[in-house]
């Protein structure tokens, strides 16, 4: 994996100052791989162990990964097998192109006496790792801290986070740590949760009451049952609820009786969200696909009082963003996109799309964001569709196709166009401009592509038309 990070001065003065430490209800993904030496290492074996992890995500060949050596490697004398042996630090060199022994030599260099793993595989990608050197302090019930730091400070903040894994020797105590299957908005007054529990303490989980609350009044109660070993995570789909009433509403979920008896630790037992019901809206999927920097990204949707009705930011993953939104039908909104570095989509593309009723009703990329902000005017009603292909004339073939693709286009007035295709995740795999005037066509080849169900989107300043086609293979 090649990594570029953003080596302004502004930048750096960041990294030297602030430490972003993010949400510890993340739950860290298990992974095993093999060090330099040929010394297997899996993640979840040392947390069962109740051991604490630190992955150090750097590059042999980047001078902030090399100044922080000293202080990572003064953590593993106090924690390590020469201290108290209750922390594992891993090295993660991230660079595809590293051999094993260059990542020796850096050791030596640098006096780094822990575990050094090379060619890390999608590791980085799973971690979402967009900069270097970042560090994860990774506690026994699978929660971790993440951060970056100065060479001066990184020793500090490694042991606060380590010291800020608590490891609990209760018999019964079981958590939740997440609710899905509740968007910040909903089209219909039936709620179907889900919720994500862990089992934290010493003692195998076979049975668990779960409670669900609206706006504090109990309505449901499921007894669970199954079988949670110390730390192991399960996702349970609970019953549907309704009717809910229109507008803004709390959900809230309460695990109790544990194996029919008394959870020692009631902290964290409770989890709630909040969401708005609009009952006789349109269900609209906003999709962002992010470029390298999730974390730059901020948007939000007004009306036509310039009211501000659904918004999102402190996204920290690569792939794509799905928001359900309730927006009314024959009404036109605008769509801003900030970024806060001022640069728009730049490193790994990025785009925006938005679908109702299965078509496409907004769709940019970097060519139009390519700036500090970004304002896109969209509306939801079958003008912004069927009107169009009245109008024009559209016409893809074969369809379904081998991989061969024709795409005729007769525009009302004379203006350039663009073809996108994408899968039905949304990922563009094909774009380009087409700046000719009068009648157009184009051939595409997708034959390099799986077989499946893709959109085939020609855009211009006024419109936007959308096709399905079938690839088979």
């Amino acid at each position: 994996m090649n990594i570029y990070r953003k080596t302004f001065a502004v930048i750096l003065c960041i990294i030297s100052f602030m430490v972003n430490i993010n949400k510890a209800q993340d739950i860290a993904e298990d992974f095993t791989l093999t060090d330099i030496d040929t010394v297997s290492h899996t993640l979840y074996d040392y947390l069962d162990g109740d051991l604490k992890v630190v992955l150090v995500f750097y590059a042999v060949w980047d001078d902030l990964s090399q100044d922080n050596m000293a202080g990572v490697d003064s953590v593993w004398a106090a924690y390590g097998p020469d201290g108290d042996s209750t922390v594992v630090i891993l090295g993660m060199e991230i660079d595809d192109y590293t051999t094993d022994s260059v990542v020796a030599e850096f050791d030596t260099a640098y006096n780094c006496w822990f575990p050094q793993i090379n060619q890390t595989g999608d590791l980085a990608d799973i971690y979402n790792i967009t900069y270097i050197p970042r560090f994860f302090v990774i506690c026994p019930d699978r929660s971790y801290t993440d951060f970056i730091a100065a060479p001066a400070t990184v020793e500090e903040k490694l042991i606060e986070a380590i010291e800020g894994c608590s490891v609990n020797n209760y018999s019964l105590d079981v958590k939740a740590i997440n609710i899905d299957g509740i968007n910040i908005s909903i089209c219909d007054t039936v709620l179907a949760p889900e919720i994500r529990i862990q089992n934290i303490g010493t003692t195998d989980i076979t049975s668990l009451d779960i409670i669900s609350k609206i706006n504090s009044v109990d309505v449901d109660t499921f007894a669970w049952t199954g079988s949670l070993a110390r730390y192991d995570i399960e996702n349970v789909v609970l019953p549907e609820i309704y009717p809910i009433t229109d507008g803004q509403n709390t959900y809230t979920c309460v695990l109790t009786n544990p194996n029919s008896g008394t959870d020692e630790d009631t902290g964290n037992n409770t989890i709630e969200r909040s969401f708005t019901v609009y009952s006789s809206a349109e269900n609209v999927a906003l999709e962002i696909i992010p470029d390298d920097y999730p974390e730059e990204i901020n948007w939000y949707i007004t009306d036509s009082n310039n009211d501000t009705l659904f918004s999102g930011e402190g996204y920290e993953e690569t792939d794509m963003i799905t928001e359900y939104l309730c927006l009314h039908y024959d009404s036109c909104y605008n769509f801003i996109i900030n970024d806060s570095y001022s640069d728009g989509f730049t490193e790994g593309g990025g785009s925006v799309a938005m679908h109702w009723n299965d078509e496409l009703i907004l769709f940019f990329t970097q060519a139009e964001h390519d700036d500090s902000s970004y304002t896109a005017v969209f509306c939801v009603n079958e003008y912004s569709v069927d009107e169009i292909l009245k109008n024009n004339i559209v016409n893809v073939y074969p369809n379904p196709t081998a991989g061969k693709l024709n795409i005729e286009y007769t525009p009302e007035s004379d203006t350039s166009i663009r073809i996108a295709v994408t899968n039905m995740l949304g990922k563009i795999i094909f774009i380009q401009d087409y700046p000719t005037s009068g009648f157009r066509s184009a051939c595409i080849d997708l034959g390099s592509y799986p077989a499946g169900l893709y959109n085939v989107s020609v855009i211009t300043s006024q419109e936007i038309i959308s096709k399905k086609i079938i690839l088979s293979k």
